[in-house]
C-alpha cells in the first residue's frame, strides 16, 4: 500500500434521543455500511445509552463493530476516530487509535459522558433538534488525505403522544382552599 491515507467518514444522527430509555447495556446499533475501498469491510456503529459494567454504570459507550459477514480479509488494521458532535459541528469526546479487526469484533470506548449529562444538563449543546450526532472516521495509511467515501444514517425513535379530556367531578365532601 502507498503512503497515502484513505479516509472513509460515516455520520450517524439519532433523532428524538431524549426519548432513548434503554436499560442499562441494552445497545441499538447503526445500519451497516460497507467500504469497498478498504477491502470491501462492512461495519456498524453500537451506541450504548448507559454502560453497565461497575466503573461506568450509566456512561454512554460507542463501539465500531465488524461484521460476521464481508468480503473483506479475515483480519483487518484499521485506524479510527469515534467523535460525538456538538451543535456547532465540532468534535467532542474525540477518540483516534489503531486496532487490528477480526470480523464480529468490535472496539470502542465505554467511558464517554454521563447520559444524564446529555439529556439533562447540556440538552442544547449536545442534542440540537433532539438530535445526537454521531461521526467514525476510519482509515489505512499516512500522509495525504484523499476522502475515499462519506455517508450517513438516521435512526428516528418513534414518539408516541397520547392525551385526553376526563371531567373531575367535585364531591359534597371536597373543602375549598
Amino acid at each position: 500500500m502507498n503512503n497515502e491515507k484513505s479516509e472513509y467518514v460515516f455520520f450517524w444522527f439519532i433523532e428524538n434521543y431524549s426519548y432513548c430509555w434503554h436499560e442499562n447495556g441494552e445497545k441499538f446499533s447503526s445500519p451497516n455500511f460497507t467500504i469497498v475501498e478498504l477491502e470491501g469491510t462492512t461495519w456498524a456503529l453500537y451506541l450504548y445509552p448507559r454502560w453497565d459494567d461497575d466503573e461506568a454504570e450509566g456512561q454512554i459507550s460507542l463501539f465500531l463493530v465488524r461484521s460476521k459477514q464481508d468480503d473483506g480479509p479475515e483480519n483487518v488494521s484499521i485506524k479510527y476516530e469515534l467523535s460525538f458532535l456538538a451543535a456547532d459541528g465540532s468534535a467532542i469526546y474525540c477518540d483516534e487509535t489503531e486496532d487490528e479487526f477480526k470480523r464480529g469484533e468490535g472496539y470502542g470506548y465505554d467511558q464517554w459522558t454521563k447520559m444524564d449529562e446529555i439529556i439533562l444538563q447540556r440538552n442544547s449543546y449536545y442534542l440540537p433538534e433532539d438530535i445526537l450526532a454521531v461521526r467514525c472516521k476510519i482509515w489505512k495509511g499516512e500522509g495525504k488525505v484523499p476522502n475515499i467515501g462519506q455517508s450517513s444514517a438516521r435512526t428516528p425513535f418513534r414518539v408516541e403522544k397520547k392525551s385526553f379530556l376526563h371531567v373531575v367531578e367535585i364531591s359534597a365532601h371536597s373543602r375549598q382552599m
